[in-house]
């Protein structure tokens, strides 16, 4: 487990594609709010990157999301966790993958992933994902902080397409972040 620099996370968001953003099990608007808006970042940038569909998202919050997420992980995915602290924590059913970044704020992260920056000084995991944004030369707009046009009664009242992120894995296996055949972002 390498500990960056906020630079250094920016840096390394900077140069991978392909993001996947992991939210934690029953999520709250920090995990949601902080993994949309970073992923939206993401895309301003011109890269390819999705929050990874939790099973637990609800209502309330699912117009954050807004056409944000896909329902699978494909392997050649870089994997970044938002706003969690624990490896128990992160959602149900995800296949063998290596957490390459973990993005965090609580004083006790067990620093699960291959590297992370955590800031315990901050109130919340928006605020870091804020400072990564500004970092990284990102134009700050609504689509990073507001919710999608539909609103909850309009999500419940429609049918949700899943969006593949690429064809689902064979297996579905516990999250380990090391072993033989996972490998990071290039």
């Amino acid at each position: 487990m390498k500990q960056l620099t906020i630079r250094e996370a920016a840096d390394f968001l900077l140069r991978n594609d392909n993001y996947v953003l992991l939210t934690h099990r029953r999520p709250d608007g920090d995990t949601i709010g902080s993994a949309a808006a970073l992923c939206a970042g993401l895309r301003s940038l011109g890269k390819t990157a999705h929050v990874l569909e939790n099973p637990q998202f609800t209502e309330k919050f699912r117009p954050w999301l807004g056409k944000l997420t896909c329902e699978t992980l494909p392997s050649s995915a870089c994997v970044v966790s938002v706003d969690i602290a624990a490896e128990n924590l992160l959602p149900f059913d995800l296949p063998d993958c290596a957490v390459e970044l973990q993005i965090d704020h609580h004083a006790g992260n067990r620093q699960f992933g291959l590297q992370a920056f955590v800031d315990a000084s901050a109130a919340a995991c928006g605020e870091i994902i804020l400072r990564l944004l500004q970092l990284m030369g990102v134009k700050l707009d609504a689509s990073m902080g507001a919710p999608s046009r539909r609103t909850p009664a309009a999500s419940a009242s429609t049918t949700r397409q899943p969006t593949p992120c690429a064809a689902p894995p064979p297996a579905r296996t516990p999250v380990r972040t090391r072993s033989p055949s996972t490998r990071p972002c290039s």
